[in-house]
């Protein structure tokens, strides 16, 4: 075999091309790339590498997409912390509401009254010495109570200069009466004031040739403040709000309310009151003949009165009277000329510089004029009796146990009381009734001064969030024509507040200067009383020669409500409502909004005028404009309201009187709820415990219902429907509810249940 040798004769290799196969030797191989290193790297397939690639590069892709939504993604709200309140009252409170509610969402739908109030009725009766017993009554019983004890142990004032010389004096002086059951100053004291008013014709001790009638109607309505024929006041001039104003107008009905005196000859009310007259005269002496003569006569002639009025209803519905008239006592004089109207002024308020162009208010005209043609026709006999008796009739209040029975008895049987109250009670309502101011500022004061101004502080915070939630919602309302707006708003944005007593009502300066012209007699109750009636004529006369002054305030500040007064553009309440359960500083808002916040919201929209606003079902905004749209919206309202009244049982006379506050009323539930809903989206909810599953919706209502728990006996029912211009208890609560769309969603109601309308009446924004 022959090859090539190298030059030391070595065979050289020739190096032909090789067949690998043959001599299984290798390939050369190509250096790897990047994907193959990858793959081997990974110990994938190449093509699932390559799958592997695309998938990232997807997710990649959407990630990006994702980033770039949540950027441009609105910012969710920041939900507020929902705190947790276990405070005293805040424990008591959720005690109380869960132990309140009675049955499940169902029940509620269908009767959330009973829901509500069964358990507290059942809890608490009404007292024997009581014809209606609720919350507001209770709370307004435990004030009674407290100012009882502070009289009792006031401290000794040596000088009766002082206001609480005198508040003491008067308080045991009718105190002391428990220690004589059988004295009666019906017989020494209160026939001495008749003989001295020339004597009563029963009585056979009375002179007519000697008796001067126009003599004895002026004493009597100015130094025993007892109204003959009309009544005399001093008003906000409806004009001015910042004057004062001289008011005439119907009085000297011994029922009070005319209505009473249309009612059947057999009914109760009728045969009470005419009973009474009689036993009273029986009383002092009368035979049981002529007693009984003299109170049917006494009841028809006091119908006669009654019959030139016009019906309360009527007088406060400005399409029947637009305005009081205002008229001169010249007027008076010329067109009511039986009456000496400018000597009766002055001797009422003899420092009110009264002439014959001074101006009066009169609510009713036509009774003025219709009175004096009473008193000309009048026999001077009938005339005696009738203004003697509204003398006895006017003391009997004040006088002795024994003296008063028939009273007490007449009052049984109008309004069911099965007994009458402690000595205790009624010595503390007399002292109350007779030196307002005063037994007030005591009560005010008995409170720690931090824990009023807290309160107060509270609830001026709750107040000035319902004004601004009203505003709000008025201000862009189709409610409100434009030309009305800007009025509405400052009506509302106005109104000022008071919760309790201020503190320039406090002041012993004040209070002493008050009563400085008030002459009381520790041992001599009855004169004490006829002094303090003679006062309140001066406290009137200097709110006419100085009005705006806070005094004027105070029937209002020891009322039975919140309320609103016209003369000073305020919303006032009571010291005692102020109190648990209806409010406390430290409650959760809903138990705020549902208490007093319902409350507050009825007065701030009784500060609204009347034809301002106006509210109505949404299709008949479109019937009309401006002004004659609201008319008819309001009207519209008003009517859906009586209609949902009516099917309450209630007599139609009454659905007639009570639509117009309780349209206020279904509005103020819907204003309170809105307002609380807006509160809480800004501060959170507070949770109470044992109600962590109740929303705060839910708790609102609870609350309000609760709120309302009332009962009465059947006859204080019957009547209130003639004297009352409001629902309350359960009418009022299941009206309200009735109405308020939300209630049935947050209870789940349904179709089937009694509190699930067609549609409520209206709207509110």
């Amino acid at each position: 075999m022959s090859g090539k040798v190298d030059e030391n004769g070595g065979r050289l290799d020739e190096s032909p091309e090789r067949d690998a196969m043959l001599d299984g030797a290798e390939p050369r191989k190509r250096s790897p790339g990047r994907l193959s290193r990858a793959t081997d790297a990974l110990g994938l397939p190449c093509r699932w590498a390559v799958v592997l690639v695309v998938l990232v590069m997807l997710v990649l892709v959407l990630l990006a997409a994702v980033i770039a939504l949540a950027a441009s993604w609105p910012s969710a709200p920041v939900e507020k912390p929902v705190s947790r309140c276990e405070s005293v009252h805040c424990l008591s409170a959720a005690a109380q509401l869960k132990a309140g509610a009675v049955g499940d969402d169902a029940m509620a739908c269908n009767t959330f009254w009973e829901h509500s109030c069964s358990a507290w009725m059942e809890r608490n009766p009404i007292p024997a010495i009581d014809s209606e017993w609720g919350v507001t009554q209770k709370m307004r019983r435990s004030a009674e109570e407290r100012l009882q004890r502070i009289l009792s142990t006031l401290p000794y004032v040596e000088s009766p200069r002082s206001y609480l010389w005198k508040l003491s004096a008067l308080y045991m002086g009718c105190m002391d009466r428990a220690a004589h059951p059988d004295r009666s100053d019906l017989a020494t004291k209160l026939l001495g004031v008749v003989s001295s008013l020339g004597g009563f014709e029963p009585l056979g001790k009375f002179e007519r040739q000697l008796w001067n009638p126009g003599a004895v109607i002026r004493q009597l309505h100015a130094d025993h403040n007892i109204d003959v024929f009309f009544r005399i006041g001093v008003v906000a001039d409806p004009d001015n709000g910042t004057n004062n104003v001289l008011q005439i107008s119907p009085g000297g009905f011994g029922l009070r309310d005319r209505g009473h005196y249309f009612r059947e000859p057999d009914d109760p009310v009728v045969t009470a009151y005419q009973r009474y007259i009689q036993d009273v005269l029986l009383r002092i002496g009368v035979t049981v003949d002529s007693a009984a003569r003299f109170a049917k006569n006494m009841f028809h002639y006091e119908r006669r009165l009654a019959e030139a009025s016009l019906d309360p209803l009527e007088r406060s519905d400005p399409a029947s009277t637009p305005h009081p008239q205002r008229v001169t006592v010249d007027w008076l004089r010329k067109e009511s000329p039986q009456i000496d109207w400018l000597n009766i002024l002055r001797d009422v308020y003899p420092a009110g510089k009264i002439t014959m162009e001074t101006e009066v208010v009169l609510p009713d005209q036509q009774y003025v004029l219709e009175v004096s043609k009473i008193v000309s026709s009048t026999a001077t006999s009938s005339m005696n009796e009738y203004l003697m008796w509204r003398l006895v009739d006017g003391y009997l209040p004040y006088l002795p146990e024994a003296d008063r029975a028939a009273l007490d008895v007449l009052r049984s049987e109008l309004t069911g009381v099965r007994r009458q109250p402690p000595h205790w009670l009624t010595c503390t309502r007399i002292t109350r009734q007779l030196l307002p101011l005063a037994a007030g500022a005591l009560l005010a004061r008995d409170e720690p001064s931090e824990a009023r101004e807290h309160s107060q502080r509270a609830a001026t915070d709750l107040f000035q969030s319902l004004q601004q939630g009203l505003g709000g919602a008025l201000t862009y309302s189709r409610l409100v024509s434009d030309r009305n707006r800007a009025a509405v708003l400052h009506q509302i944005s106005s109104v000022d507040l008071v919760c309790g007593y201020p503190a320039v009502l406090l002041e012993d300066k004040l209070l002493d200067k008050v009563y400085s012209e008030l002459n009381v007699m520790r041992h001599n109750f009855f004169d004490s009383v006829q002094a303090a009636r003679r006062h309140q004529r001066i406290i009137e006369q200097k709110a006419y020669l100085v009005p705006g002054q806070e005094q004027e305030l105070e029937p209002l500040l020891n009322g039975a409500s919140v309320s609103y007064s016209q003369a000073h553009h305020t919303v006032v309440v009571p010291d005692y409502l102020l109190q648990p359960p209806l409010f406390e500083p430290t409650y959760p808002p809903p138990f705020k909004y549902g208490g007093l916040g319902t409350r507050l919201a009825e007065a701030l929209l009784a500060a609204i005028k009347p034809g301002s606003l106006a509210l109505a079902e949404e299709e008949t905004n479109s019937t009309a404009d401006g002004g004659d749209t609201m008319a008819h919206n309001r009207e519209t309202f008003r009517r859906c309201i009586s209609a949902a009244l009516s099917k309450s049982q209630l007599e139609p006379q009454t659905v007639a009187k009570v639509t117009t506050s309780a349209s206020d009323q279904v509005l103020a539930l819907r204003l309170a709820l809105q307002t609380m809903l807006a509160h809480l989206e800004e501060v959170g909810d507070e949770q109470l415990p044992g109600l962590e599953d109740m929303s705060a919706e839910k708790v609102f209502f609870s609350a309000f219902g609760q709120s309302l728990c009332l009962h009465k006996t059947e006859e204080k029912s019957r009547w209130d429907e003639f004297t009352k211009f409001k629902v309350d208890g359960k009418v009022k609560l299941e009206l309200t509810v009735g109405q308020a769309a939300p209630f049935r969603e947050v209870f789940n109601c349904n179709e089937t249940h009694a509190h699930v309308l067609k549609g409520p009446c209206g709207f509110f924004v």
